[in-house]
């Protein structure tokens, strides 16, 4: 397993390299970020390259890691820690949300929560919000999370992998690969806002939020309009 798969780093802008993602908790709630900006500080590793991949290499466990969850998550390729999203009321409630493939290549949506140190989340605070089975390949597992200006939070899952999706999971209701999910975190499980569009029918999983997409690993949302844009 590559060293580098899982791990949540505190980070000042310069030493974040071109391939890693970099977040900071607070009104920005969470949308992707530039990485040259000089306010970010949490950056999450799937392939990081340059210095912040060789300071994995060489500490186990890095001075600076804010959460290393390296011995459930499975990479390579397209797999690994793929996303974190921080709570809007972060500064209030310490939860952050993380998207990763688990051991057996399966999606996972869970919550962390900060500990008594500001700069290390509790690694014992997680809770499984979402298990999307996802073992067929290795390839399309999306992985964006990011909070709506409605509040609640959205994950972009991949169609389930090889090409053309052969499993017709995008168009299948009843899967949860190919979609876009919106999930209520501050109400307990099943996570469903009342009002996701698929809610009361039974032929549908109620957290979807859009369906058909190949690969949503990316999107963002329009600041001025409030609309989510794929891509």
């Amino acid at each position: 397993m590559n060293s580098s798969a899982a791990a949540i780093l505190l980070l000042s802008a310069t030493a974040l390299a071109q391939d890693v993602i970099s977040l900071r908790p607070g009104r920005d709630r969470s949308r992707f970020a530039g990485r040259d900006r000089a306010r970010e500080r949490f950056a999450a590793l799937h392939h990081a390259a340059a210095r912040a991949d060789r300071d994995l290499r060489r500490h186990p466990n890095p001075a600076g890691a804010f959460l290393d969850i390296r011995s459930l998550v499975l990479c390579c390729g397209e797999r690994g820690l793929l996303s974190v999203a921080f709570h809007p009321n972060y500064s209030q409630n310490g939860f952050f949300f993380v998207y990763y493939n688990d051991l057996n290549g399966d999606i996972n949506i869970a919550r962390y929560k900060v500990g008594a140190d500001p700069n290390v989340a509790d690694p014992n605070s997680a809770l499984i919000l979402k298990t999307i089975s996802d073992r067929d390949f290795a390839n399309h597992n999306g992985g964006q999370l990011a909070f709506g200006p409605d509040g609640y939070l959205y994950a972009g899952t991949g169609d389930g992998g090889s090409g053309g999706d052969p499993n017709n999971n995008g168009q299948n209701l009843q899967a949860l690969l190919g979609k876009l999910l919106r999930l209520d975190v501050d109400n307990g499980s099943p996570y469903v806002p009342p009002l996701n569009p698929f809610v009361g029918r039974t032929d549908a999983r109620p957290e979807i939020w859009s369906y058909g997409l190949r690969n949503p690993w990316r999107f963002s949302f329009d600041s001025r309009h409030g609309r989510s844009l794929h891509r």
